[in-house]
C-alpha cells in the first residue's frame, strides 16, 4: 500500500506545470508524508504560484467537486531555490516584504508608493526609511529615535544637538554636544561625511557632485547608493552584490543572490515583471489593476491569465485555450482547437455540454446548459434515459 501511495505521489510530481487543481489538492493531502514532505512542499509552492495567488482558496462542495475562490489584487509569495524558504511576499495593496536568508526575518519593505523601510538584524527594529520622493530618515539603535535626515539631493540634517568648528585644514566639523563625538564633516573639496554615534564609524559619504553612499553598521560595507539624479542601488550583506536598482524615472530592478540575474522588475506605472531562473525568460506579469499573465517555458506563449475581476483562462502548450475559470466557479473546457467547447462544469460541480450536439453524462445525470443561438440542452428529467447519449437539443420554445 505504501509503495502504491509513493508511486502515486511521484506520478503527480512528474506532471510539472501540467498538474490540475484537483491533483494539487490531492498532493496537499499527501504532504505530511515524512519521506516526501520537503519535495512535495517545494513542488506545491512553485506550481501553485503558477496557477493562482496565495490568497485564492481551494474548496469542495458536498459532492466532492472542487472550486477556487480568487481574490483580485491578492497576495503573491516567492521562494528561494529550495522552494520552501520564503524570499519575498506581496500583499493585496502591492507592498513587497523581503526576508533574510532564514525566510522569517524581515530585511526590508518596499511599499506600493515607492517608499522603503529597512530593518536591523532582528527584523523588527527600524534602521532607516525612505519616502517616495527619495528623502531618507536614519534611526538610532532603538529604532525609534531619529538620528539624522537626508533629502533627495543628499543634504544632511542631524536632529542631535551639534556645534560646528573648523579644523586646521578648514573643514567644517560637527560635534555632538552630549559627548563631543564627531557627527559630520564638510570638507573644503565639497565632499561630506556623517558618522555614527561613536564619532568614528562612517555612516554616509557624499561626493562633490551630490551622489551619496550609505554604509552598514561597520562603516565600510556599502548598504546602498543614491545618485543626485534620483537613481538608486542597494547591495546585499557583502556590500558588493547588487540587490536592486532604480533608475531616475522610477523603474526598479530586483536581482537574485548572484547580483546579476534579474528576478523581477517594477515599472514606474506599477507593472511587475517576474523572470525565470535565467533572468531573461519572462515568467509572469502583474498589471496595476491586479490582473495577471503567466507564461510557458519560452517566456512568450501564455500559460494562464487572470483579469482584474478574478476570471482565469488556461492555455495548452501550443497557446490554444484549454479551459476558463470564472470568478463564480464555473469552468469551461475546450477541445484541442481551443475554440470548441468540450464541456462545462458549473460552480456546484455539475457537468453540462453539447459536445458537438451530444450531451455528456456525469454520474448518470445531465444538467441544463446555457442557451446559444436559441438552442438549449435538456436535463435528464426532461427527456428519456434512452437518448441520454444521443442528440438532446431542441429549438427554444419547441419540443423534441
Amino acid at each position: 500500500m505504501l509503495k502504491k501511495l509513493q508511486a502515486r505521489i511521484k506520478s503527480l510530481l512528474s506532471k510539472g506545470d501540467n498538474i490540475s487543481h484537483s491533483e494539487i489538492t490531492e498532493l496537499e493531502e499527501f504532504k505530511n508524508d515524512i519521506d516526501l514532505e520537503s519535495q512535495i512542499k517545494s513542488f506545491l509552492n512553485r506550481v501553485k504560484g503558477n496557477f493562482m495567488p496565495d490568497k485564492s482558496k481551494f474548496s469542495k462542495d458536498e459532492k466532492g467537486f472542487e472550486t477556487i475562490e480568487f481574490v483580485p489584487n491578492s497576495c503573491f509569495q516567492s521562494y528561494r531555490e529550495d522552494g520552501v524558504t520564503p524570499k519575498s511576499s506581496r500583499d493585496e495593496e502591492g507592498n513587497v516584504t523581503y526576508y533574510r536568508e532564514n525566510g522569517k526575518t524581515i530585511d526590508s519593505i518596499h511599499f506600493a508608493d515607492g517608499s522603503w523601510y529597512h530593518y536591523r538584524e532582528d527584523g523588527k527594529t527600524l534602521k532607516s526609511t525612505r519616502d517616495k520622493n527619495g528623502n531618507s530618515t536614519y534611526f538610532q539603535e532603538d529604532g525609534k529615535t531619529v538620528s539624522c535626515l537626508f533629502d533627495n539631493e543628499g543634504n544632511f540634517t542631524s536632529l542631535e544637538k551639534i556645534y560646528y568648528k573648523n579644523d586646521e585644514h578648514g573643514n567644517s566639523v560637527g560635534y555632538r554636544e552630549k559627548d563631543n563625538s564627531i557627527a559630520s564633516m564638510l570638507s573644503t573639496d565639497g565632499t561630506f561625511r556623517s558618522y555614527r554615534e561613536d564619532g568614528k564609524t562612517l555612516r554616509t559619504f557624499r561626493d562633490k557632485d551630490g551622489n551619496s553612499t550609505h554604509y552598514r553598521e561597520d562603516g565600510k560595507t556599502v548598504d546602498f547608493e543614491f545618485d543626485k539624479d534620483g537613481s538608486f542601488r542597494s547591495y546585499r550583506e557583502d556590500g558588493k552584490t547588487l540587490k536592486s536598482t532604480r533608475d531616475k524615472d522610477g523603474n526598479s530592478t530586483y536581482y537574485r543572490e548572484d547580483g546579476k540575474t534579474i528576478d523581477s522588475t517594477h515599472s514606474a506605472d506599477g507593472t511587475w515583471y517576474h523572470y525565470r531562473e535565467d533572468g531573461k525568460t519572462l515568467d509572469s506579469v502583474r498589471f496595476p489593476d491586479g490582473s495577471w499573465h503567466h507564461y510557458q517555458e519560452d517566456g512568450k506563449t501564455l500559460k494562464s491569465t487572470r483579469d482584474k475581476d478574478g476570471n482565469s483562462t488556461y492555455y495548452r502548450k501550443d497557446g490554444t485555450i484549454r479551459r476558463t475559470f470564472a470568478k463564480d466557479g464555473t469552468e469551461v473546457y475546450y477541445r484541442e482547437d481551443g475554440k470548441t467547447v468540450d464541456f462545462i462544469r458549473n460552480k456546484d460541480g455539475k457537468k453540462t455540454c453539447d459536445m458537438g450536439n451530444k450531451i455528456s453524462e456525469t454520474k448518470g445525470k445531465l444538467q441544463l446548459s446555457e442557451v446559444k443561438n436559441d438552442v438549449e440542452t435538456i436535463t435528464v428529467s426532461q427527456i428519456e434515459q434512452s437518448i441520454v447519449m444521443g442528440t438532446a437539443l431542441r429549438n427554444k420554445g419547441n419540443s423534441l
